[in-house]
Formats: C-alpha cells, structure tokens, sequence
C-alpha cells in the first residue's frame, strides 16, 4: 500500500502542473450586454504553464524512485526474515524431535541394562553398584527426555507463531 503510493508520487514528481486557463470581460456594458458599444469593452484570453526551476521535477523523480527502491527493499528484506525464521523453527522443532527418538531407544537400551543387572544381582553374579549405576542412567535418561519434551513443545509454539496452528500440524 505504502510502495503503491510512493510509486504514484514517484509519476507525479515527473509531471508538470496542470495549465491553467484563463477567461475574462471587463467593461462589459450592464444595460445591453453589447461588446460593441462601449470603447473600453475587453476581452481577455490567457492561458498559463508554470514550469519547474531548473531539473527540480528530474530530482523529485530520482528523491521518490530511490524512496521506492528503499521501500521495496525493506519488504524483501522482512520476507526473507520470515522466510528464515521458519526455516529455523522448523529445525529446531526437527532436532527436538530426532533427540527424542533417540532418548527413547537410550531408554529402552538402559531398562533392558536395568532389568539384566537385577537379574544378576538376584543371582548373586553381580554387586548392588552396578544395579544403582543402571537406575541412575535411567533416570538421567528420564529426565533428559523431560527437558527435551518442554524444548519440543517450546520450539513448536514458535514454529506456529511463524508459520501458523494448521500448518504447523503437517508432518
């Protein structure tokens, strides 16, 4: 809207003032109206262009198609920062994502180490440490998940805020 106007004002700073034209009758005489009648009966035609001082309207030309050139590029400018900012939530929602499966196998691979360590230890193969070093990788585990479900969510409220809620749902 705005760089339509600077566009407009860009073609009228190239453009002279409309010509005036001017009409007039002095000493017309009121009785009969005749032209002829009266020796100081005139008529008066003009007309009139004014023109701009030197290339003032070349200047005014160059003031506003820079204006617009400026106007332009500062509207490119913001899209490609849009453009930007949703590549960058997209991945950053896309690495939150690969870091949860891949806590999720952790997970898995650390119960299996669990359960195999109890089973030792309940057969007297294996010391208590070695079942408590497996319940304390679970649960770094555990929370590791935890903190990257809350970044999840967080990077997937940005990536909706950039790109909307319906878009944002596609896979």
């Amino acid at each position: 809207e705005q760089l339509l106007s600077i566009e407009h004002e860009t073609v009228a700073a190239g453009a002279w003032e409309d010509p005036s034209v001017r009409i007039g009758i002095m000493d017309v005489p009121t009785d009969s109206f005749d032209m002829n009648a009266e020796p100081m009966t005139q008529l008066e035609i003009g007309y009139q262009q004014m023109f701009p001082r030197g290339n003032a309207s070349g200047v005014m030309t160059q003031k506003k198609q820079a204006q617009q050139t400026q106007q332009q590029s500062g509207i490119n400018l913001r899209e490609r920062e849009i453009r930007m900012n949703a590549r960058k939530a997209w991945l950053d929602l896309y690495v939150q994502q690969q870091t949860e499966q891949i806590l999720l196998a952790s997970r898995l691979l650390f119960s299996q180490q669990l359960d195999v360590s109890e089973s030792l230890y309940a057969a007297g193969r294996s010391n208590q440490q070695d079942v408590l070093q497996a319940d304390l990788e679970l649960s770094l585990v555990d929370d590791r998940l935890q903190q990257v479900l809350a970044t999840k969510q967080e990077k997937l409220a940005q990536l909706v805020q950039v790109i909307g809620a319906e878009a944002a749902q596609i896979p």
